[in-house]
């Protein structure tokens, strides 16, 4: 049922960052913290601040595209 309500959307409406390439993303990031919790490993940006978490910090995704505020981290 899904593949018949999205075949025939033009090419356009694919979500872009207009700086979006495939090596910035959030976990590539120098910014990104880790921080484990009952077995589980969460992901935050260190840079943006957000009010709806305990640590204020805003929860990412690693595979998430990254913002204008990205650097590249060091190996």
């Amino acid at each position: 049922m899904n593949d018949l309500l999205f075949q025939n959307l033009p090419k356009q409406y694919a979500p872009k960052h207009p700086r979006y390439q495939p090596n910035n993303m959030c976990g590539n990031c120098k910014h990104i913290q880790k921080w484990a919790r009952g077995g589980s490993y969460f992901f935050y940006c260190g840079i943006v601040k957000d009010s709806r978490t305990k640590n204020k910090l805003l929860k990412v995704k690693r595979k998430k595209p990254s913002c204008d505020l990205f650097e590249k981290a060091e190996a």
